[in-house]
């Protein structure tokens, strides 16, 4: 999670992750533990609309 880098390049925290694979349970980004994200696991991010946009379409992109 952490090569995402979502604070440095589009001013968002990462808040949360629900691993679809796993459990489908909401499993908090707190520490240092890293996660490999699946096709289907939702990010819970906190930051202006306008970023979270951004990312989405970035994201989107990389899966078309």
């Amino acid at each position: 999670m952490g090569a995402l880098k979502l604070n440095e390049r589009h001013n968002l925290f990462l808040i949360s992750i629900i691993n679809k694979e796993l459990d489908e349970a909401l499993h908090f980004a707190i520490g240092e533990k890293e996660h490999s994200l699946n096709a289907g696991d939702v990010l819970v991010v906190m930051g202006p609309t306008r970023e979270i946009r951004l990312f989405k379409e970035e994201v989107e992109a990389c899966t078309n």
